[in-house]
This record gives structure tokens, sequence and C-alpha cells, in this order.
């Protein structure tokens, strides 16, 4: 249990980051199919998926309201060398993802697969910013936000589909950003429910995806995982010292979430 809060911590602390999604980092940290699973089979073990929800919901929001500032304080300070870090943890989780794959052998259809994942996630990052912009509710403005909501809620369980970049270009995140650090909760209540909707929908299309076509689902999120490092690519570092603490922190995610993966391989295999 404590594992699984100090990951959903982590979660909470970078959903917020512009361009890195909240369901890659579950991936990375091998929690995804156990959360697809909880929230598609709820009341298979009503009590137990409740308790591990519920503790997962409120450590994503602690490191969400704790460390997301100053992650992007960060970002914003070293903004190249923080993002290779990022880069380091996504390309660690690529074996273990394509091992779950349990590819025999490459054909159109694993290339297609693919393919699909990383131009979807490519896709959207070329989306222009602030489709709906939002400042105060009227009705129409409601439907607009629970449309939002229900469209975001596809980057908070999708790898390689940022929360928080959806947000900024359905238009909406200066508004929550605002309403959150108000505690203004009324005032987003059309998004929550337009949110949790489309999470239900989601979570349940995951999960019959997975245990019906696990070679092609598992090959579709590698590629919106390796599709996301487009968008977050900070470019090529500008100084050699840049350059080697950009080397030596991608390493240190790489290696971080690699033994990460091999430890949960051991431990499901015992």
């Amino acid at each position: 249990m404590l594992k699984m809060i100090l990951k959903a911590f982590v979660i909470g602390a970078t959903m917020m980051v512009p361009g890195v999604s909240g369901g890659s980092m579950a991936m990375v940290l091998s929690i995804y199919k156990d959360l697809i699973d909880k929230m598609s089979n709820f009341r298979a073990d009503m009590k137990n998926n409740f308790i591990f929800l519920a503790f997962f919901s409120l450590s994503a929001l602690s490191g969400m309201f704790l460390l997301s500032k100053p992650i992007m304080h960060l970002i914003d300070a070293y903004p190249i060398v923080s993002m290779y870090f990022f880069l380091g943890l996504v390309v660690g989780s690529v074996p273990t993802i394509y091992k779950a794959a349990d590819v025999s052998k490459i054909g159109i259809k694993e290339v297609l697969s693919f393919t699909i994942g990383f131009l979807i996630v490519l896709a959207v990052s070329f989306i222009p910013e602030g489709i709906f912009t939002v400042q105060e509710l009227s009705f129409t403005q409601v439907i607009v936000h629970i449309i939002g909501g229900f469209l975001v809620s596809i980057g908070f369980i999708l790898p390689g589909i940022s929360f928080s970049y959806l947000l900024l270009i359905l238009g909406l995140y200066s508004f929550i950003i605002e309403k959150l650090s108000n505690f203004d909760i009324l005032s987003l209540i059309p998004f929550g429910l337009g949110f949790l909707l489309g999470l239900l929908v989601m979570v349940k299309a995951i999960e019959k995806a997975l245990s019906k076509y696990p070679k092609i689902s598992y090959l579709v999120i590698l590629g919106f995982l390796l599709g996301s490092l487009i968008p977050v690519f900070p470019g090529l570092p500008k100084t050699a010292v840049e350059a080697v603490l950009s080397i030596v922190v991608f390493v240190i995610g790489f290696i971080i979430i690699f033994f990460v993966s091999k430890v949960e391989e051991k431990k499901k295999l015992s």
C-alpha cells in the first residue's frame, strides 16, 4: 500500500506539467493496469477497490498540490535538464511495455498498431491552444465544461496524452487552476461531471482492449509513450555543462524506472 501511495504522489506531482502524461507516469511506474482493473471492476470487490482508489486519489491530489509548483519552478529554471530526466523515465519503461506486448515477430499489424498510437499523440500536440476559452459560467458554457471534462479524462487515463496539455488546448487550464487555487468547487462541478463520465467510458474500453487484445493494446500504448517524447523534447543542450547534466539525469531516470520495472516483474513471478 505504501508503494502505491508513493507512486500516486509522483503521478499527481507531474500531472500539471504541460506535456507530461499522468497515464504515462502510471505506466512507467507499473501501476497502470492495476488502476484500470480496480476502476473497471469496482463492484467485484467494492470495499478493497474503494480503499485502493481512495488512497490513490488522495495521494495523487496531495502530490498535485504540494509538488506541482516546485516542479514547474524547476522546469522554468532548468528546462532542458529537467525534461531530459522525464525523457529518461519514459524511455526506461519501453522494455517492460514491449515485453508486456509479447511480440513474437514484427509484421504489418504490429507496425500499424504502434504507428496509430504514435500519430494520435503527435496529432494532439499540433492542436492549437484555446479551442474554448471560458471565464464565467452560462448554460452554454456549462455544456462546454462537461464536454471539456469528458475530453480531458482521455488525457488522464491514456498514456502519452497530457492531462494539463489538453486543458491548455481546450482553453480551460487558467480557469481550472484559478478555481482550484480559490477553492471554488461549485464552478468545477460541470467539468467534474464530464470528467467522471469520460473516465467511466474510457476505463471500460481500455480494460476490454487490454484483456481481449493485449498485444495490439500495448503496442498502441508504446506508440503513445514514444510519440509523447516529441512534444516534450526540449532541444539539444546549449552548453557543455548542460549537455553533461542532461545525459546524467537522462541515465538516472532510465535506470530508476528500468530497475523499478525489474523489481515489479520479480514480484509478479514470485
